[in-house]
């Protein structure tokens, strides 16, 4: 009996291995990979709820939730689900009331060595401080770790040459210097030489300047906004951006004249400034500001009554409270009606048709699922969240791993359509450009090059144009430049700077047969069709027809005392 047990149990003993292997096995955690989401926790461009949605917790989430649901990214034919590590980018602290770097420190270190990547990066100052921690992890004999900024837009962060910048991407395509580009290239090539210059290219205005419009840049005293105010007001650069038709002789400034720059945090007076613009004879105020003392300066501008057209870059604008902010409703005109300003995605426009249109409705769809008090529209930091993460998956299934060595050849040679267009990185020499940065070097009126860039967008209350996407907030943002698409619109003008705006189409201070013959020769026209004319289309419909033509009849015979105005 004695054998047989013991027989018995030189039998079990490699049942028991087998069995212990078998449990090992089913211990050992399935591959995942882990993406971190830096972002901006108490700023709508962060989202998640926190200051509202439509920011980079959401982008990110929905992303994710995607592919999750078809099985996760297929790694060499395994298919490993994506895991979210979110951290406070510290972009905003309840506490300071400003940025902290700190807590930007603290976040990325608990990332470092548990994520495969991180995605993140709103605010310069904190996206710089991501980064050196970032370098000291990366070339510290640890495994590299690329990181994908879906939001900060100074240029110098992006320097793929360096053994640290080679492992930091861009995925949006909000380069400072394309982005300074497009807001010029809008002003140079149509709104002050078909707009402005005509209603003021009055002998006397300003007299010791005939035929130029006088400007005045207002931007906040930023890390990426000092070079844009500086090239804006230095009269040795500002004319070779914004052309012929623009001055700031007359204006105060310093140290340049139209020179205005505000400090982050401090309370300004607004009106005084305006009341000083106004009495200087400025009919246009580029604004630069990434906070919502921007709102303001519009309140300011819309209070005197000042006929001047505010364009520039105006994050908070983007938001969809803008309108609301600003006292406007469905049935109420905003203070912000008629500003125009810098976006990449805050429309619906079907600038892909199929992706960025989409993306804009499943959006909307995915936070109305997660907040049922309303769908939210994404900014800028919620699509490149999302745009990022579809990045990270469409690089390791082309490359078949997720060792970041041989992804990185990988991430810089993808190309892929993403939300706006072509989705691809700098391939040339430009000294605009940096490796690893989105290309988007076109910044004129026409959209050439079929990549990605950022345009031109207008807030207008919805009255004669369609109803925006839901939820209806009453108004709705029209892209204005690039001026060559079936979805591009014309640039409306405020009342105040020109009672006869919507209908005198060829700007001659009256509506009178020559407007109706415009209209006439591009009666019942839509856009790539012959006699297509935008200046006809007075409703903004992409149309031109009967409406149009009632409009100007209604109107028709009404002259201004004196053009052009002064």
């Amino acid at each position: 009996m004695k054998k047989s047990y013991k027989n018995l149990m030189l039998l079990m003993i490699p049942m028991l291995v087998l069995s212990f292997a078998g449990f090992n096995v089913k211990l050992t955690a399935a591959p995942t990979v882990n993406i971190g989401i830096l972002y901006a926790k108490y700023l709508v461009e962060g989202g998640g709820g926190f200051a509202g949605h439509g920011g980079q917790w959401d982008g990110a989430q929905m992303a994710a939730d995607e592919i999750n649901r078809a099985g996760g990214i297929n790694v060499s034919g395994t298919f490993e689900p994506i895991v979210l590590d979110f951290q406070d980018e510290g972009a905003y602290s309840p506490t300071k009331g400003t940025y902290d770097t700190t807590i930007t420190t603290a976040s990325m270190q608990a990332m470092l060595g548990k994520d495969q990547f991180i995605v993140g990066g709103f605010r310069t100052e904190t996206t710089q401080a991501a980064l050196a921690t970032l370098e000291a992890w990366n070339t510290g004999g640890n495994t590299p770790v690329p990181y994908f900024i879906c939001g900060s837009s100074e240029t110098t962060l992006i320097n793929g040459s360096t053994p640290a910048g080679k492992w930091v991407f861009r995925v949006t395509p909000v380069n400072g210097n394309f982005l300074f580009g497009a807001i010029a290239g809008y002003m140079r090539e149509y709104l002050l030489p078909k707009v402005l210059a005509p209603m003021y290219a009055n002998s006397t205005y300003p007299a010791d300047a005939p035929g130029k419009v006088r400007f005045a840049v207002i931007a906040e005293q930023l890390t990426w906004t000092a070079p844009i105010l500086g090239a804006l007001t230095a009269p040795t650069l500002y004319p070779s951006y914004l052309g012929p038709n623009a001055t700031t002789k007359g204006v105060d400034g310093t140290p340049y004249p139209g020179y205005i720059a505000v400090t982050p945090g401090v309370t300004y007076d607004f009106a005084s400034i305006v009341s000083s613009l106004k009495a200087e004879g400025v009919h246009l105020i580029i604004t630069v500001f990434t906070l919502p003392e921007v709102n303001d300066l519009i309140h300011a501008v819309a209070a005197a009554n000042m006929p001047a057209m505010i364009v520039g870059i105006d994050v908070p604008g983007q938001h969809q409270s803008h309108w609301a902010d600003l006292g406007g409703s469905t049935t109420v005109a905003s203070e912000c009606n008629y500003e125009c300003f810098l976006c990449w995605s805050g429309t619906a426009t079907p600038t892909v048709p199929g992706y960025s249109d989409v993306f804009w409705a499943n959006f909307e769809n995915y936070t109305k699922s997660i907040d049922p008090t309303g769908a939210s529209w994404p900014v800028y930091t919620g699509a490149g969240a999302y745009d990022a993460v579809y990045g990270i998956k469409a690089a390791i299934e082309k490359a078949g791993t997720t060792d970041p060595n041989v992804l990185l050849p990988v991430i810089k040679a993808t190309q892929r359509m993403g939300l706006t267009g072509m989705f691809m990185y700098a391939q040339t020499a430009n000294p605009y450009e940096q490796p690893n940065d989105v290309l988007s070097s076109e910044t004129g009126i026409n959209w050439t090059q079929g990549l990605a860039r950022s345009f031109m967008v207008q807030w207008v209350q919805n009255t004669t144009v369609p109803a925006s996407p839901y939820p209806n907030v009453g108004a709705q943002m029209n892209v204005i430049s690039p001026t060559d698409k079936v979805y591009s619109r014309k640039t409306q003008i405020p009342p105040a700077m020109y009672a006869l705006a919507a209908w005198d189409i060829d700007f001659n201070g009256k509506v009178s047969l020559s407007d109706l013959v415009v209209l006439a020769n591009a009666y019942g026209s839509k856009f790539g069709q012959p006699g297509w004319n935008i200046y006809a289309d007075l409703d903004n419909s992409g149309t031109i027809g009967l409406t149009d033509l009632v409009m100007l009849a209604g109107h028709y015979g009404l002259t201004v005392p004196q053009w052009p105005l002064t």
